[in-house]
């Protein structure tokens, strides 16, 4: 498997470890007698990254480490491979096919990024001292989702009761598809970078006058809007938020991928408003 690695900061354990890194998560790998080096996974969510597939990991290593070498494969290789191997075994695969970490030494904390994640995988560790390895693994998920047309998404478009708190009711964006969740799809960065509105297909379908459709649910997406001291504002379909699947027949996603959906927008303490959001293609 080709591997992304790209090894942009190591702090000293005793130094900055000690003054900026205690209130982050992922900078304790404990203590034993042991090479040891733990790893947490964070989405990348900067500039230069794709927060759907890309990860940014930090590994933390004790006092036994050498060196560090990490390694990621699909879920039912690495569980095929630590069957037959056992878990010194996969120590020793993972230090002979992975990447040596630059900077991963003695009581050091360094960040990289994986990229191109499309799928579960699971991501190991290995911690090296001399001929010792031990191996750390978490499992890991990205997904490359596939575009299917640009168009424009419409809020309560009758009323319009959200507009001045969102600055319009019109919001262009791109439609796509999860290959990995075939029934799952989304309005990208409808509402800004990472709000988007998810759809979850419900298995049921029907006719109109525009032509089958098929039923979906949308269930508390947050939309980065904020009304007045009530917090984040949220959409979903007023059957989701009602609990009461009949109204999944008002949730319509065209062959044509025009969609018409009868949502709620709410807040934590209770309901905005309720009116059809709807997704026009762009011809």
């Amino acid at each position: 498997m080709k591997k992304y690695l790209s090894i942009f900061l190591t702090f000293a354990f005793a130094g900055a470890l000690a003054s900026c890194q205690k209130a982050e998560e992922g900078t304790e790998p404990g203590t034993t007698s042991d090479p040891t080096a733990v790893v947490f996974a964070y989405a990348a969510d900067d500039d230069s990254h794709n927060p759907d597939s890309d990860l940014r990991l930090r590994i933390a290593t004790n006092d036994k480490a050498q060196k560090v070498y990490v390694f990621y494969e699909d879920t039912l290789s690495y569980q095929s491979n630590l069957a037959s191997m056992g878990k010194d075994g996969y120590a020793d695969y993972v230090v002979k096919n992975g990447t040596e970490v630059s900077g991963a030494v003695a009581n050091s904390v360094t960040e990289s990024y994986i990229t191109g994640l499309n799928g579960f995988y699971d991501l190991s560790v290995a911690a090296v001292s001399g001929g010792k390895a031990t191996v750390k693994t978490i499992r890991v998920f990205g997904v490359i989702w596939e575009d299917i047309c640009e168009g424009t998404y419409r809020v309560q478009y009758s009323k319009r009761p959200l507009a001045p708190i969102m600055g319009g009711f019109e919001f262009p964006t791109t439609f796509q598809h999860n290959p990995i969740f075939p029934n799952q799809y989304r309005y990208k960065d409808v509402f800004g970078k990472g709000y988007h509105v998810i759809l979850n297909l419900t298995g049921d379908e029907g006719e109109d006058d525009m032509g089958v459709y098929k039923c979906f649910s949308i269930n508390g997406c947050p939309t980065g809007f904020e009304f007045r001291d009530y917090g984040m504002i949220f959409v979903s379909t007023y059957a989701d938020y009602n609990g009461d699947p009949s109204y999944y027949d008002l949730t319509n996603l065209y062959e044509n991928n025009s969609m018409y959906s009868y949502n709620t927008y709410h807040v934590e303490l209770g309901p905005l408003a309720n009116g059809y959001d709807a997704f026009r293609p762009a011809q």
